[in-house]
């Protein structure tokens, strides 16, 4: 069976030309394209050197092929796509980019007729765009791509119709800030906002929690055993330490794409502190709960956090939360206007990508991200200032030495109850 695709904004010497392609054979490929209607050589295509991937059955619009100057466009369904390419392939929301390296050949097995355009664009400016509508035997979106290509040990990065997705996967140790988390959370965040594609940039966990703060298994100086010669250099030493926390804020702060802070579960200390003050979208689950008890443990709201939750909550709701290390469940969050949206707890991660491309289906994404650009911009140096300030009386708490006590009295404390309760075993 043949299928005639028909030409269309083609410069005069190809009007109204008809192609007519097999139905079982690939339909189309540039160096037959570059033949047939004689485009310049310039057009270089290379055999592929990466694996075939197979999108399956689908109902497909490609909107775009753009090789160093060509650009196809067409509308048909399709049985089967085939793309392959030389170079980096990244594969978002339909959106296969190709990135240092020449694109390759492209084949198409049409099901039904189409139509293709033609016109001139940049040279460097080169992809492929399907957006998919599955069929009944395939239901659902296209599954997520694993972007995770510098080796991550303690997050998991992926890519889902122009969503880019952070998990903590520390979930034994309840995504505390241990092993490479924060160092990867921040690599990743670079990763994802130079990513041309993506307009949401989720944080969301593995497992129960979100985030348990701290590991208090790794000591992190919080023993006070390190002796130093005076205040100054204690005070330098612990402002090392918390550097890290400045760049995670300052790349959530600065981050271009609309930030999606997805609460699965409980946010403990600074996993409750760090995230929900910078998140453009706080979307929760049923199961979660925010505390921070720092007070207790002698410290202080870090990293911006008592300007941040003013701003969102009030300043006597902030107070008592802060403070006090008042627990807020899934409801008052909702309430106070810390969270936007809450989700049962049951498939939760699934229902905020479900919310979220139904935002991208209504709103363009260059829209909402300018939105944030124009929200953020005038708030940047304050929320900067404010890191600094935190982690600045932060490091005085370490001075002063109220926080070794209280970590030991809380260690003692702890070390109690497992006694106890072996005990009754």
């Amino acid at each position: 069976m043949f299928d005639h695709f028909i030409l269309r904004h083609i410069p005069p010497l190809l009007l109204a030309t008809t192609i007519t392609l097999g139905g079982t054979a690939p339909l189309w490929n540039p160096e037959n394209a570059i033949r047939t209607f004689g485009f310049p050589r310039s057009i270089a295509v290379s055999k592929p050197a990466h694996p075939v991937m197979v999108c399956g059955s689908a109902r497909v619009t490609v909107i775009g092929i753009a090789l160093w100057g060509l650009y196809l466009g067409n509308h048909f369904e399709a049985m089967d796509i085939v793309i392959a390419s030389l170079g980096y392939l990244a594969i978002v929301d339909g959106y296969v980019c190709w990135k240092d390296g020449v694109p390759g050949s492209v084949a198409f097995r049409a099901g039904s007729a189409g139509l293709i355009s033609l016109w001139d664009t940049k040279p460097t400016y080169r992809y492929l765009s399907i957006e998919s509508r599955r069929t009944a035997s395939q239901p659902g979106s296209q599954p997520a791509i694993d972007m995770s290509q510098n080796n991550y040990k303690d997050i998991i990065v992926t890519i889902k119709n122009r969503i880019g997705i952070i998990k903590f996967n520390r979930p034994q140790a309840l995504n505390s800030f241990g092993g490479n988390l924060i160092p990867e959370t921040i690599a990743a965040l670079r990763e994802l906002n130079e990513h041309p594609d993506t307009v949401f940039t989720v944080l969301t966990g593995v497992g129960r929690f979100f985030c348990a703060g701290a590991d208090v298994r790794q000591d992190g100086g919080l023993s006070g055993e390190t002796k130093y010669a005076n205040a100054a250099e204690t005070k330098l030493a612990y402002l090392s330490k918390f550097t890290v926390g400045l760049e995670i804020m300052r790349s959530m702060i600065d981050h271009t794409k609309v930030l999606i802070l997805a609460l699965n579960g409980p946010a403990i200390g600074a996993g409750a502190a760090w995230f929900p003050g910078v998140a453009d979208i706080v979307l929760a689950s049923t199961s979660t709960y925010l505390q921070i008890p720092f007070s207790a443990l002698g410290l202080v709201p870090e990293c911006g956090s008592a300007v941040s939750f003013t701003q969102s909550m009030g300043v006597h709701r902030a107070n008592e939360f802060l403070m006090f290390g008042r627990k807020l469940d899934a409801d008052e969050i909702l309430s106070f206007g810390i969270a936007n949206q809450v989700f049962e707890k049951e498939g939760f991660e699934g229902k905020v990508i479900e919310y979220l491309e139904g935002m991208l289906k209504i709103n363009d994404g260059k829209s909402m991200m300018e939105t944030k650009r124009l929200q953020n911009l005038p708030l940047r140096d304050s929320r900067i200032l404010a890191v600094y300030n935190s982690i600045d009386a932060l490091a005085e708490r370490f001075v002063d030495g109220t926080p070794f006590e209280r970590f030991e009295a809380k260690r003692k404390e702890m070390e109690a109850k497992s006694k106890s309760r072996t005990s009754k075993i």
